[in-house]
């Protein structure tokens, strides 16, 4: 696993922890330039939840989730995200996160780096 990975793992599993989840071993497979399925969003999603993850902040449709991980990274928790939602953002993003991101949609992180389960 490289370097910008693992950092962004060990963050991923920072926020698990937090929400009461089991730590990854990896990060799950994901698409580019894709907010709501990228390795980020897929690894905090929770079953029949959403999240939607940004270069800049991270949104959660359950409050509850964003304070946790919020506290955990030492965030900001937004709320409401807009007057139809009930969800919360939390921002700043950590710059591990964002590092993995950048390389992610760049595709610095290969796709036979995510098949073989780096990331």
């Amino acid at each position: 696993m490289n370097k910008i990975a693992k950092a962004a793992l060990a963050k991923v599993n920072q926020a698990r922890r937090a929400c009461g989840w089991p730590e990854l071993t990896v990060m799950p497979s994901g698409f580019q330039q894709s907010a709501a399925q990228c390795p980020i969003a897929r690894a905090l999603t929770p079953p029949g939840g959403w999240t939607a993850v940004c270069q800049e902040y991270i949104d959660f449709d359950d409050p509850q989730m964003a304070q946790a991980v919020a506290d955990a990274w030492g965030g900001t928790v937004i709320f409401p995200l807009d007057l139809h939602s009930d969800g919360a953002s939390v921002r700043p993003l950590p710059p591990e996160l964002v590092a993995f991101i950048k390389a992610f949609d760049r595709g610095e992180i290969s796709s036979e780096e995510k098949t073989n389960g780096a990331v």
